[in-house]
């Protein structure tokens, strides 16, 4: 994989941040000289959870760790199997990690109108606050009150919180949906993120939904105005008017740009697990909602890229440019062989190198604590 950080400075960096980290874990001379390198930012779903949670294949200590989910601060019991969440910590060359600070956000949280889902069927798609939810035999099924849940038993209005990986423009692939109540009350609060389009004085659209706001509290980072294109956040405690539109109580400016890549620095490391949520084009493709580079020696077979198709899930690796932009150095396709800038020599000359290249996704367990 072409790096963009000397590996030097890699590694001082992580233990700085290891020492730095000694309440939390008691490293061995040995183990601190297990360092693989200091992941800024990991994005992907937590498909172990204990006194430990595991997120693409790395086992992270969550003693000490900040956690937020839905922008307030939490402790780790918050976290569930299922859920997508972005870590931030030091990794080790054995699978194990320690976490500095894990964040959670919901997609959507809101009414469901339609389950469209085959009876007997594990896949398909609801309809939740205008989104299409996309579900298979790997989505996670909670509730308040119910132990064993399946998606049959998710009905016409009842109150869900969908966790997955979001185009932001209508379309959710759900790794963890979780049913909040069983109808909404007025009152209470629902919710849904996504692209701004068909923006008017008083109202927008996020996926088929439209957003009557008339009424709504804006965030000063609006600036006064909603626009099309601008990842929000949207908040109602009044539910929906007679015409089947969401009446807006509060909207909040979440990004301008890429929501996976916000407020991260020059050359940062990144890794994101996700969805394909638009079409390959050149060297650009959209993963959850974000359009990203692939770097100009990126090597892709053509069988690859006939499977780098809306819908699939991918585990991405790279780095921030000066422009802020998101740039993969290192692909893999969900139950494929994984493809980086670096796979022809690897394959030539380093073959002993590629022992880090097998990183197969974990699918979540049906099980939730």
């Amino acid at each position: 994989m072409k790096t963009h950080t000397p590996i030097k400075a890699k590694i001082a960096i992580a233990l700085l941040m290891a020492m730095s980290l000694n309440a939390c874990i008691n490293l061995t001379d040995e183990e601190k000289q297990q360092i693989k390198e200091y992941i800024n930012s990991k994005t992907g779903v937590i498909t172990t959870k204990g006194d430990t949670i595991t997120v693409n294949d790395t086992n992270y200590d969550t003693n000490g760790a900040v956690v937020v989910a839905d922008g307030v601060q939490t402790d780790a019991s918050a976290l569930k199997e299922g859920m997508v969440v972005t870590v931030s910590g030091t990794e080790y060359s054995d699978g194990r990690g320690v976490a500095t600070q894990i964040s959670f956000d919901d997609e959507v949280e809101g009414i469901v109108s339609t389950n469209a889902v085959t009876p007997g069927s594990a896949s398909g798609t609801l309809t939740v606050m205008g989104q299409t939810v996309h579900v298979d035999a790997s989505t996670i099924f909670a509730s308040y009150d119910v132990s064993d849940l399946s998606v049959a038993d998710i009905d016409p209005g009842n109150i869900v919180e969908v966790s997955g990986y979001s185009s932001g423009k209508g379309e959710i692939w759900a790794t963890r949906i979780e049913v909040k109540n069983m109808q909404y009350n007025p009152g209470e609060e629902i919710e849904l993120k996504g692209y701004v389009s068909n923006a008017t004085s008083n109202s927008f659209q996020i996926g088929n939904l439209t957003v009557d706001m008339s009424n709504a509290a804006l965030d000063s980072d609006f600036m006064g105005t909603v626009s099309n294109g601008q990842y929000i956040k949207v908040s109602s405690t009044q539910g929906f008017d007679n015409n089947g539109n969401l009446i807006a109580t509060e909207l909040d400016l979440k990004s301008t740009d890429s929501k996976e890549i916000k407020h991260r620095e020059n050359d940062e490391n990144v890794e994101v697990k996700g969805a394909i949520t638009g079409s390959l084009s050149g060297n650009q493709i959209e993963i959850n909602g974000s359009l990203v580079l692939l770097d100009n020696n990126l090597s892709i077979s053509d069988a690859v890229r006939n499977s780098l198709t809306k819908g699939n899930i991918v585990e991405a690796e790279g780095y921030v440019d000066a422009n802020g932009q998101f740039v993969v150095t290192k692909l893999e396709l969900e139950n494929e062989n994984e493809f980086d800038d670096d796979a022809k020599s690897s394959l030539d000359n380093d073959s002993e190198n590629d022992s880090d290249s097998d990183n197969s996704s974990q699918k979540a367990d049906d099980d939730d604590d």
